[in-house]
């Protein structure tokens, strides 16, 4: 890969983080917490690294949501291969389980055994 190859790539980062903040507005009113995108690319201050790994966390609430969550990326990711034809990506987008929903009484039960055990 070229420099200007490489240059395109961390540029394409920058673009991806942008989108995805938009992406974000779109799903405002929605009950969901997102960190992403956590972006690791190369670990020398002095050299353009010529790959870009994107990995975060989504929880949410709402039946289906991840998978709305997972298609306006995969939406993000297609526009960025066509807008730079260099990009390629392969997503992994892993669903271990539902976020838990905490019920008061079962919180505030945590709390006061936390309390007394350990102050």
């Amino acid at each position: 890969m070229n420099s200007l190859q490489i240059l395109f790539l961390n540029i394409a980062a920058v673009d991806f983080h942008v989108k995805f903040r938009k992406m974000k507005e779109k799903f405002k009113g929605k009950n969901f917490i997102s960190v992403f995108p956590v972006i690791h690319s190369g670990s020398a201050f002095n050299v353009i690294p010529d790959s870009c790994l994107l990995q975060g966390s989504l929880r949410s609430l709402e039946e289906g949501f991840s998978e709305l969550f997972k298609l306006a990326l995969i939406e993000i990711l297609e526009e960025l291969k066509t807008e730079k034809s260099i990009i390629k990506y392969d997503l992994k987008f892993i669903v271990h389980s539902k976020m838990i929903n905490n019920y008061k009484a079962e919180a505030e039960h945590v709390e006061r055994v936390a309390k007394e055990f350990f102050g």
